[in-house]
């Protein structure tokens, strides 16, 4: 398999924001699937290449999703590509996940629906949870830079988030839960 995809960036965002690429991704791994997503640079072009082979140009890769399933298991490598000229941007207000949420220490309950994915979701509450424990009003940037998923439910209408260790080096990571269940981890680095 190899695609090129063109991906809108978000808000006044200049690179493709990790739950876009994640949410376009996804529909190339089978269901129920277990998957780890990593992002290893920004992607500031809003062309990129998908492939289930890895490119022998290692510098240009940009993420990799690995999937498994108890039968087979994949990886779809992400290569950024010349930006196509005509950027497409879609409005994306954050703020609309925070006011559904209610925070208690390092924790944070999301009580939806939400009108985005679940990666998006969860980034965005993720975002809003480390910005509530560390007392931080914007200082550095946030940004998503892997996910470890033991499956993705098919609702969201209700998750927890539990901010389970901050590294010496601003790496955030933070358990996702369906009701008492652990259902992955997400990692954030602030900058």
């Amino acid at each position: 398999m190899e695609k090129e995809l063109i991906l809108p960036f978000l808000g006044n965002r200049d690179y493709i924001q990790g739950a876009t690429l994640f949410d376009n991704l996804i529909q190339y791994v089978p269901e129920p699937a277990s998957i780890i997503f990593n992002i290893t640079g920004f992607i500031r072009s809003d062309r990129v290449k998908i492939s289930d082979q890895k490119d022998k140009n290692e510098n240009s890769q940009s993420a990799v999703l690995k999937w498994f399933t108890d039968e087979e298991s994949g990886n779809i490598f992400v290569n950024k590509l010349e930006t196509s000229g005509q950027e497409r941007r879609i409005e994306s207000d954050e703020g609309v996940i925070q006011k559904r949420m209610k925070f208690s220490e390092r924790r944070a309950h999301f009580i939806g629906p939400s009108q985005f994915s679940f990666m998006s979701t969860v980034v965005f509450a993720n975002k809003a949870l480390i910005r509530h424990c560390q007392n931080d009003d914007e200082q550095g940037k946030l940004i998503f830079v892997r996910a470890d998923l033991i499956k993705i439910p098919r609702s969201i209408q209700t998750f927890e988030l539990k901010l389970d260790h901050v590294t010496r080096k601003n790496m955030y990571l933070t358990q996702i839960l369906s009701g008492k269940e652990v259902i992955g981890d997400i990692y954030f680095l602030k900058t």
